[in-house]
């Protein structure tokens, strides 16, 4: 194809002979590094101006000296089916092609079906993306008949499309042809429990793979298993839930939560334990200081759907420095929660006698939702009913409790499934006016049975309550019950605490004998641990990627964790600034021994020793309760101290006034456990713990422009009138700018903790006297724009932008990574030539690293800078990094697909990256 000649050139020559120069850098660059990579990007020519099919015939005709392409990633929202017909006709000169990534443009069926046409030709192709995309079951179909020639292909990327069971059924039919595929992922699509039914059945026939996501679909499986992302453990699972034997758990949790001394203790004692006869209010029963189980078998009546169950009853302590500890018990599968709420106290507001309604509202409606959206159901219990009788102020405040309630039924409970009206009447006490006792009695007696009652009536709400569980799953359970018995208070048997190594070996012999594989393990003990079997936390992420890798294997009895646990949290001391050090954890956890007073009363017969102590802490560290400070010792946040409502609101006043800004960071729901989270990451820059951090504010100095800024920062839980919960952010300064820079910055260290913490909440920010929240993202000072990539200190960063502000972002390993890979040829150097500490690298290892299951030593670097910014890498240049340093970090940015927070692969790849 000979370029236009300068004479007689027409308009349609002029804009090819731009595609020519475009695409003759496009080919020096890929020649320069060799790695065969076509990358469209911002600075690509619109191909809905040109002519796609020159585009394609030209890079063809010029390629074929370079053996070809080895990718094509069409990161721009332009990219269509003409493009994709255009790149089809030219398939039988593409045959080196091997990554073709589709994902995020609009491409639909037509595009795929003419792609599809041309599979003969594409016989190298091994990974194919298609996620949001307009797939349908049709162009999904006319790709599975050709999988005869797409033998290589071994990973195909269907997320977000609108592929339904047809789709996946005719895909599950060419299992034959498909035995390289390690990676399918399905999530955010429309298939059911049939479409993944009818890929289990042909599990046989795709050895190799491995990774298979479901996340956001109606497969009506356990979370655990669903979320796990392990195929082999998934379509296990399925295929036994396909067994005669199969049957529903037949348990279920029921969850006392609310404020302490509201009287759940009272409600467990009245209803739910084995005994329960009393009537009246035990004025000098002990407050809960952990959480209390017993058994409890509910009452079914003949017109219910549910079969008979039993529930495990979990009573909570309401105290505000143990809600952190609460997410080790709570969930929306197999969940039913009764929220108890004291009529004489207000319903909302962050002082210490508040129900805090909207807050326990928003917490169930958080943990109370499955990923199908399916909510565990939620009564109110109205407690201390008989005040009404003898206390005009409890009356008044009875009152203003149902307004708050009436305002909280037309905000729809806040996301929580309450699937009845408030019970009022629960409470009755010896100490009754004696002409209205017998009629509070009746009142109390009436409010017990009405609870059970809707109990009964709505059972059959409970999330997969109903579902199958597959039939060696209670081999573990009937294993795991043996080695944990439900203790009798009135026994002095003691508890056994976890696991110890002839147990992990017997429940080895027990999960061989019954084929339950290491991935199944895995499901199966987080299915145990949602109902309060077991406690385990081989599934946090941190745990699952090697940090704190002992905890991996423990297997606790909830029975015995609860209490070393809350106590510890419960017992921490004034004036300590939130250290535990080596001292006071042997002051707060003694080792039992005969004689021990503290230790006998503290562990009630329960063994205690070093190891054990020392798991504990382990345990807190690994579920964020704790966090290694130093070589002191670990910083837990619930030992701060905290500063009384009314005098931080007198304190307060200090941070008001014409130079002071205040900011709010409003979310639908905020957890106390974030901003702990928040003081705990922030602690070191804070200068005087014991004056400046406590559990419900935190003072900090923010460093901006040369200027050191005085910032205050404290929650509001449960606001007083019912609106959305909030972080206020005090500014001393009067700056506009400085204050939106230090906002802005908050506003994503705080969103970043929402993630790491699995919390899918927005956040949005206000400025005190503004009608509506920021939309904008502040003016750049630099001009370089919001995509800058900077070196602070001795870390790397880049600057990206939300939808609401700019912020920085550090980049983990990459000063490591350049040294490694710097090149010192003038045309670089080739990946199989270099090496670390004296030895050879591995060939292609950073090729090889492409499907994430091979680590690789240049490879695992490059997986830090991954993690560093929350995602992973999925394509790194395989044969040479080119020498310009700009060219190194713009050509990794350009590889990495962000698979949650605020990035997507075409954000990244289509992105100009700016040097500061």
């Amino acid at each position: 194809m000979k370029p236009a000649t300068s004479r007689g050139r027409d308009p349609a020559m002029a804009i090819s002979e731009a595609l020519r120069k475009w695409c003759d850098q496009q080919i020096a660059e890929a020649r320069q590094r060799m790695d065969f990579i076509i990358l469209f990007n911002n600075e690509s020519p619109n191909l809905n101006e040109i002519n796609a099919k020159e585009l394609f015939a030209y890079l063809a005709d010029v390629f074929p000296d370079c053996r070809g392409f080895d990718s094509i990633l069409p990161a721009v929202p332009w990219f269509n089916d003409q493009h994709v017909k255009a790149l089809a006709l030219q398939a039988p000169r593409f045959k080196a092609l091997s990554v073709l990534n589709l994902s995020y443009t609009p491409i639909t069926d037509a595009g795929l079906q003419s792609l599809a046409l041309q599979a003969r030709h594409l016989t190298a192709l091994s990974g194919l993306g298609l996620s949001n995309t307009q797939i349908t079951d049709a162009g999904l179909q006319s790709l599975a008949l050709q999988a005869p020639h797409l033998k290589a292909l071994s990973e195909l990327g269907l997320y977000g499309t609108q592929i339904t069971d047809a789709g996946l059924q005719s895909l599950a039919l060419q299992a034959p042809h498909l035995t390289a595929l390690s990676h399918l992922s399905l999530a955010v699509t429309q298939i059911t429990d049939a479409g993944l039914q009818s890929l289990a059945a042909v599990a046989d026939q795709l050895p190799n793979l491995r990774f298979l996501s479901i996340s956001g679909t109606a497969v009506t499986i356990d979370d655990a298993i669903k979320n796990s992302s392990d195929a082999r453990a998934i379509l296990k699972y399925v295929r036994e839930l396909q067994k005669p034997q199969a049957r529903p758990l037949g348990e279920f949790k029921l969850l006392l939560v609310g404020q302490g001394m509201v009287g759940k203790t009272q409600l467990r004692k009245s209803i739910f334990e084995p005994d329960a006869n009393r009537l009246y209010h035990e004025p000098s029963e002990e407050r809960t200081h952990d959480a209390d189980c017993c058994l409890w078998k509910p009452p079914i009546s003949s017109d219910t759907p549910s079969p008979p169950q039993i529930a495990r009853v979990w009573d909570f302590g309401g105290q505000n420095e143990l809600h952190s500890t609460h997410r080790f018990f709570l969930g929306g599968q197999r969940c039913f929660y009764l929220l108890v709420l004291r009529i004489d106290r207000p319903a909302n507001g962050d002082q210490d006698d508040s129900n805090r309604l909207s807050y326990w509202l928003r917490m169930i409606a958080h943990y109370g939702k499955d990923s199908t959206g399916q909510r565990a159901p939620v009564l109110i219990v109205l407690s201390q009913c008989d005040r009404r009788a003898f206390q005009q102020d409890a009356e008044n405040a009875f009152q203003r409790l149902q307004d708050a309630l009436n305002q909280a039924r037309d905000q729809d409970w806040y996301g929580a499934n309450v699937v009845a009206d408030p019970i009022e009447g629960f409470g009755w006490s010896t100490g009754l006016p004696y002409d209205q006792k017998d009629k509070i009695e009746n009142q109390h007696k009436q409010a017990i049975e009405k609870i059970k009652e809707e109990i009964r009536n709505h059972l059959h709400k409970v999330p997969l309550i109903n579902d199958a569980i597959p039939p060696n799953f209670f081999e573990v359970k009937q294993f795991v019950e043996t080695v944990f018995p439900a203790w009798d208070r009135k026994n002095d048997q003691g508890v056994l605490p976890y696991f110890n190594r002839l147990h992990h070996s017997k429940f080895r012999q027990c999960c061989d004998k019954h084929e339950i594989d290491d991935g199944s393990i895995k499901l199966y003990l987080s299915i145990l641990k949602s109902i309060g079997l077991v406690h385990w936390v081989g599934d946090v992420p941190e745990i699952e990627t090697g940090e704190n890798a002992a905890m991996k294997h423990m297997v606790f009895n909830p029975e015995w964790v609860r209490r070393p646990v809350y106590e510890l949290i419960r017992a921490g001391a004034s004036g300590e600034a939130g250290i535990l050090d080596t001292s006071l954890l042997h002051q707060k956890l003694p080792i039992r021994k005969q004689g021990t007073t503290q230790a006998e009363f503290l562990y009630r017969r329960l063994q205690f020793g070093e190891d054990d102590r020392t798991h504990i802490v382990a345990l807190m560290v690994a579920c964020r309760l704790a966090f290694k400070h130093g070589t002191i010792g670990h910083l837990i946040p619930d030992f701060l101290d905290v500063v009384p409502v009314d005098q931080s609101e007198r304190e307060r006043d200090n941070w008001t006034g014409d130079t002071v800004q205040v900011w709010h960071l409003q979310a639908d729901y905020l957890p106390e456990k974030v901003f702990l989270r928040f003081v705990a990451d922030n602690y070191k820059r804070i200068k005087r713990p014991t004056k400046e951090c406590f559990r419900n504010e935190v003072q900090l100095k923010e460093k901006v422009e040369d200027q050191s800024i005085p910032v205050l920062v404290y929650p509001s839980y449960s606001p007083a009138e019912g609106e959305k919960p909030y972080l206020a952010i005090h500014i001393q300064c009067a700056d506009q700018s400085i204050g939106e820079k230090i906002t802005y910055a908050l506003q994503h260290e705080i969103s970043k903790i929402y993630e790491k913490e699995a919390l899918n909440v927005r956040l949005t920010c206000n400025k005190q006297g503004e009608p509506s929240p920021r939309t904008q993202p502040p003016a750049t000072s630099d001009g370089l724009g919001p995509n800058v990539f900077r070196k602070q200190g001795d870390m790397w960063q880049i600057r990206y932008e939300n939808s609401s502000y700019y912020y920085f972002e550090d980049i983990k390993g990459f000063e490591y990574l350049h040294k490694i890979l710097s090149c010192k040829k003038p045309g670089g150097i080739r990946v199989d030539e270099l090496r670390h500490n004296g030895k050879k690298m591995d060939d292609n290892s950073l090729y090889g690293y492409r499907d994430g299951s091979k680590p690789q030593k240049i490879g695992g670097e490059i997986n830090n800078i991954a993690n560093g910014i929350n995602g992973r890498i999925t394509l790194v240049h395989n044969k040479i990094l080119d020498k310009k340093f700009k060219k190194l970090y713009d050509h990794i940015i350009a590889t990495i697909v962000m698979e949650k927070g605020y990035y997507r692969y075409t954000e990244l790849g289509s992105t100009k990256w700016d040097l500061a």
